[in-house]
């Protein structure tokens, strides 16, 4: 369990030498807060006084990676600490890799408006929070993607929760009812996505440019965006292969060197594992 200090992703490549980007968003505090693992239990225990609480919880609010923002008074942000709404979790969760539905493709931040449409989200245009379905405990967080190392909670983010749609979501005797054993509800339900703001399809560092911004020199990659793309199917157990720093490239029958997958197949229960729409292509 490497977390992502060793991890590679198409995005950054690695944390190391991203720090100042990373520690915008991320709660904790230096570019190295001390924290212990417990493999055993996954549980990582970090100093308080190492996490910005103000990143969750301030509206309107900045961070740097080692506190907060200059243009911010943070004491003015602290006297207006609240429940996280929609809009402060997508400030983050929306422009992670660099820009607005950059990374996760099905999160933009046109979404924390206070009102949205059905076909944007359903769930959203009925005002629900994100907290309504990741739940926390202890200040861990429930839910994952296929390109996370370990879940921060033992409790799965799912459709069939008996608090929202349950096991059999259609009416009584409805032959739909027979596939969410085997089938989740996005397979179905969610057609396409990057719906406001385009979506990030993939970056390609071969045909990258140059930037001059005054004395400082810059590459960028090519990057490929679309709107509305709809999904590519995957078996997913809640398993992941990640690539690690040290770990040799290798292509594939494609000629691709995969940096994240998820795992699993058509003989994996829906109850453990989701066939959904995976924004990773």
């Amino acid at each position: 369990m490497t977390g992502k200090v060793l991890g590679v992703n198409e995005f950054c490549v690695g944390t190391q030498s991203n720090e100042a980007l990373c520690g915008k968003c991320h709660a904790g505090a230096g570019t190295c807060c001390k924290c212990e693992c417990d493999c055993a239990v996954k549980k990582m225990v970090c100093p308080i006084e190492k996490i910005d609480c103000l990143i969750c919880h301030a509206p309107n609010y900045k961070k740097t990676m080692t506190g907060p923002d200059p243009s911010i008074d943070a004491t003015e942000a602290a006297r207006n600490v609240m429940i996280p709404t929609r809009a402060m979790c997508l400030r983050c969760h929306a422009t992670a890799g660099g820009g607005d539905n950059n990374k996760r493709g099905d999160l933009e931040l046109s979404m924390g408006a206070a009102e949205i449409s059905r076909d944007l989200d359903v769930h959203m245009s009925a005002n629900m929070t994100c907290q309504d379905c990741h739940t926390f405990k202890d200040h861990h967080v429930s839910g994952r993607g296929m390109d996370l190392r370990v879940d921060d909670t033992e409790t799965p983010t799912t459709c069939d929760d008996r608090r929202c749609h349950g096991s059999e979501p259609h009416s009584e005797g409805s032959m739909y009812n027979k596939h969410t054993d085997r089938i989740y509800c996005t397979a179905y339900h969610v057609t396409s996505y990057g719906k406001v703001q385009t979506v990030e399809i993939s970056r390609n560092w071969e045909t990258r440019h140059l930037e001059h911004l005054g004395a400082n020199v810059m590459y960028h990659e090519m990057i490929v965006r679309e709107s509305n793309p709809a999904p590519i199917h995957v078996w997913w157990n809640r398993w992941s292969e990640i690539m690690d720093l040290a770990d040799p490239a290798v292509l594939d029958d494609d000629g691709v060197v995969v940096m994240a997958k998820p795992v699993g197949s058509v003989n994996d229960s829906a109850h453990n594992a989701n066939e959904g729409s995976c924004p990773c292509l």
